[in-house]
């Protein structure tokens, strides 16, 4: 079978994160930066604020991350399919559908469809022969993805620092993984 499929998180990938989720918590919760780091790092208090954060209107205003669109426009043009794959919880909030796909329009983010899922080993782990490449940022789910063949791309952030595995990627930005996608694709 033909590999002939990318798949990305939304949230640490398409956009930044977790810093806006520890400003977001120095607001709400009229933390330091050091507090919010702190929070954001214990499960209790990050599943609270991750919550908050997502039901609040912060998601219409975030930022793509530099580059995104471009590698994105390429990936479709190389004939490759773009599945974003969220744990964006739709039972939790019932309009994160709706903010989501606004929010890619908004930006002109390419993509061919959106699955929202508390589990993503189970989705890459069923499609891993499709799959080229998929780009994540939450150690939680990276973790889960280390026994499966695809190739991981990590976007670098405060929560992953200490993953590492033989085929995960770590990246800064979407100019590392166009070059890692040609790297990828050329085999």
């Amino acid at each position: 079978m033909k590999k002939d499929t990318v798949v990305i998180d939304i949230d640490g990938c398409l956009n930044h994160y977790p810093d806006p989720l520890k400003m977001w918590a120095e607001v709400l919760l009229n933390l330091d930066q050091s507090e919010s780091e702190q929070a954001i790092k214990k499960n209790n208090d990050f599943d609270l604020l991750k919550n908050t954060y997502r039901q609040s209107k912060i998601l219409h205003h975030l930022l793509p991350r530099e580059g995104v669109q471009e590698v994105l426009k390429k990936i479709k043009k190389s004939g490759y399919s773009i599945i974003l794959l969220s744990a964006r919880n739709p039972h939790k909030n019932p309009d994160i559908k709706k903010i989501t796909v606004n929010w890619l329009d908004k930006y002109k983010i390419p993509f061919d469809s959106i699955i929202f899922t508390k589990d993503k080993r189970v989705y890459v782990k069923k499609n891993e022969d499709r799959i080229v490449m998929v780009v994540e940022d939450d150690p939680k789910f990276l973790n889960s993805f280390k026994k499966l063949r695809t190739e991981m791309i990590a976007f670098k952030n405060d929560l992953n620092r200490d993953v590492r595995q033989p085929h995960f990627h770590i990246v800064s930005s979407w100019k590392e993984i166009e070059s890692l996608f040609e790297n990828l694709t050329t085999k």
